[in-house]
């Protein structure tokens, strides 16, 4: 009676100590998958915020472009009518300031 008592519990400590390592085992790889996965997701991760970034780069670079041929076309416009108005009235200007020289 005791010794069969014995037996099974020595068995129940044989299969629990095999299920132990077989669980053991398994953490291992699962840590080794999750290392791995971490590691890609990270790279995935890496390249999208890199494929973000130049997009906004792009697209700001674009838009300062865009900006800078506007303003130049304003500067450019006012440029042509002071020039135009300074054509335009030269004579008289120089005309009034002779004429508040001389008088």
């Amino acid at each position: 009676m005791y010794h069969n008592i014995i037996k099974d519990a020595v068995q129940l400590d044989k299969e629990a100590r095999d299920k132990l390592k077989a669980l053991k085992e398994k953490k291992a790889g699962l840590d080794d998958v999750i290392s791995q996965t971490q590691a890609e997701l990270e790279t995935a991760m890496k390249a999208e915020i890199r494929s973000v970034h130049q997009a906004q780069k792009k697209q700001y670079e674009s838009e300062i472009a865009n900006r800078r041929e506007t303003a130049l076309k304003t500067y450019e416009d006012a440029l042509k009518a002071l020039a135009e108005q300074y054509y335009e009235h030269k004579a008289l200007w120089i005309e009034d300031i002779f004429k508040s020289i001389v008088e």
